[in-house]
């Protein structure tokens, strides 16, 4: 059985992959619909700052690609 720490992680890890996935499909259907993709944009629409977008965008939080991903509060994860 995981601990509260793996369990953390766990979550966060899901969290984390779910918000790229979003971020993922908002710039394909820029794409899909011939309209330029401006990382603004979707900063604005998600109600998240430019270095969270940067790091859900790239999976991590630019200390290496082996970086823990972060986890939103909640304020943040709702507005996503």
């Amino acid at each position: 059985m995981a601990n509260n720490q793996e369990l953390k992680e766990i979550i966060s890890n899901n969290v984390s992959n779910v918000i790229s996935d979003l971020i993922d499909e908002e710039i394909e259907s820029h794409r899909k619909k011939g309209l330029p993709f401006y990382e603004k944009d979707i900063i604005n629409k998600m109600g998240i700052s430019k270095s969270a977008f940067t790091h859900y965008k790239n999976g991590n939080d630019g200390k290496g690609k082996d970086a823990k991903p972060k986890m939103p509060d909640l304020v943040s994860l709702y507005k996503i």
